[in-house]
């Protein structure tokens, strides 16, 4: 259990970190795009922006059902 919390913390929640600053980077970049691709990047980034906010929220509770 120890090993698996450590991992979660050490391993994933910099990965969202650093994921959380890149698609804020992405963003800004997708407004520079001309409008036809822009419409289809900015679906994706907005997918990605998704899953990035669900993970941060599971998180927590798979550590905490670990540390149990």
């Amino acid at each position: 259990r120890n090993l698996a919390t450590r991992f979660l913390r050490d391993q994933i929640v910099p990965h969202l970190d650093t994921g959380q600053a890149r698609l804020e980077k992405i963003t800004q970049m997708v407004k520079l795009l001309p409008s036809n691709e822009r419409t289809q990047v900015s679906g994706r980034v907005k997918m990605l922006q998704s899953w990035e906010r669900n993970s941060r929220r599971f998180l927590p509770l798979v550590v905490r059902m670990l540390g149990k």
